[in-house]
């Protein structure tokens, strides 16, 4: 092992309320490693990340000398390609906490990383492996490099989606566009149409590469859903960050038009059925994580 150790060189430990991040030395080719964090929140989080990133002192108080003893640094690093650089996010804790890293390889190649313990988080990272899979070549999903399920630990390796987040959190045109293009994957007749959903679909699970072309990551929601989860997903999402007070109903019919553009695409006139399937969905997922004020909310719409 002794090669990661020359790669890694040193970590250090920047530490938020909720997690922890590990960075390697910064120099201007591993700025990409950095990404791995951004800055939101209050004024005394942007001071304390710029001093992280360029106070010498702060670096020296907050360098990590053995991984291992905070996370399984050496098995994640085995799996990596040889010589790589990475930096790692601990995650949020509770059942679905996993790793999250971003890589760079020797050849200065990119790439993206998941490692799970948890069985909630092992599921989930199951499905994003059967996901990638599954869609491999149809320019939806990042590539799959490599994945190894260990029993009692995944681990997986994908491309690197290079791009940033929406500015505009604001459902529009390109992001309607974006949930059709998803949602015509595996469509179904039924009662009411299901098709491919990415569950999860949010400002920030979107990037816009630098050609402006408009993708997803983080897959490991998705799943066959009826049609519309996921637009409603990004309405109500957004609507609970920008406009707590407002009811999901009232953020819905906010944006009454672009849901009829969507739902056009599909020949469907009525939607309040799919509405009521989204709302019936969420209401059964936020009751099994304990949300149930959060429940509530997604009750008025029935």
């Amino acid at each position: 092992m002794k090669y990661i150790e020359m790669s890694q060189n040193k970590l250090y430990r920047f530490k938020t309320f909720r997690t922890s991040y590990y960075f390697p030395t910064p120099s201007p080719e591993r700025k990409f490693l950095y990404g791995l964090y951004t800055p939101f929140g209050g004024g005394l989080a942007k001071k304390y990340w710029d001093a992280f990133c360029g106070c010498s002192l702060v670096k020296m108080l907050t360098r990590v000398r053995n991984a291992d003893r905070e996370f399984p640094y050496s098995l994640i690093m085995s799996m990596m390609p040889k010589g790589s650089v990475v930096s790692f996010n601990m995650g949020t804790p509770g059942p679905e906490q996993k790793i999250s890293m971003l890589g760079l390889e020797q050849d200065g190649k990119h790439f993206f990383a998941k490692y799970s313990t948890k069985v909630d988080a092992m599921a989930l990272s199951r499905n994003e492996i059967k996901i990638l899979s599954a869609l491999r070549g149809t320019g939806l999903v990042h590539e799959l490099y490599d994945y190894k399920d260990g029993g009692n630990y995944v681990f997986f390796r994908t491309s690197c989606v290079d791009g940033k987040n929406p500015t505009d959190l604001l459902l529009n045109d390109r992001i309607v566009a974006l949930a059709i293009k998803i949602n015509q994957t595996n469509l179904h007749e039924g009662a009411l149409m299901t098709s491919l959903s990415h569950g999860d679909f949010t400002p920030w699970n979107v990037i816009i590469s630098p050609d402006g072309v408009y993708r997803m990551i983080d897959w490991e929601l998705a799943d066959e859903r009826e049609l519309g989860y996921d637009i409603f997903t990004y309405i109500t999402h957004v609507g609970a960050l920008l406009k707590p007070e407002d009811s999901p109903l009232h953020l819905i019919d906010s944006y009454k038009s672009l849901v009829d553009k969507y739902f056009a695409e599909f020949g469907i006139l009525d939607w309040i059925p799919y509405m009521k399937a989204f709302a019936r969905r969420r209401i059964a997922y936020d009751k099994r994580k304990g949300e149930y004020e959060h429940a509530k909310k997604f009750e008025t719409m029935l």
